[in-house]
């Protein structure tokens, strides 16, 4: 029988993509392993990503865009994917995604994945990618 007795943490220090490995030994001295490969995801604590929107045009959450907790950094290109793989939008310089196509028709509610690469002082180019879902 397994039990727990402690409660892992740990603290990051740096921003990075993280695998975490857990090992686990039973009072018969029996040990087990489980491995989550980049499962832990640490962002540069200047910058916050939603993980959902709603372009509904009431003026709250009506477009993905990475937003700045601490001043002085800019956001260099924002890139969307929809679950095919296929670039549904691209921009640069303080950009913002308001769910639709490059060419300008509103895009099905869904799961998109994104890389946003933002410069942060101090730190450099950071590339971050992730989902977001769009509600409609």
């Amino acid at each position: 029988m397994w039990t727990a007795r402690l409660t892992p943490t740990f603290s990051y220090s740096a921003p990075g993509t993280y695998t975490v490995v857990l090992l686990a030994r039973n009072d018969q001295g029996c040990a087990d392993f489980y491995v989550c490969t980049n499962c832990i995801q640490v962002l540069p604590r200047k910058v916050f990503l939603p993980s959902a929107f709603s372009p509904n045009g009431d003026g709250k959450n009506d477009v993905f865009r990475p937003l700045p907790v601490e001043e002085h950094f800019s956001f260099t290109r924002l890139e969307v994917y929809d679950r095919w793989g296929q670039m549904v939008f691209a921009a640069d310089n303080l950009p913002a995604w308001d769910g639709r196509a490059s060419d300008g028709r509103p895009l099905d509610p869904g799961t998109y994945s994104y890389r946003a690469i933002i410069l942060v002082p101090d730190e450099g180019l950071i590339t971050h990618t992730g989902v977001v879902h769009l509600v409609r």
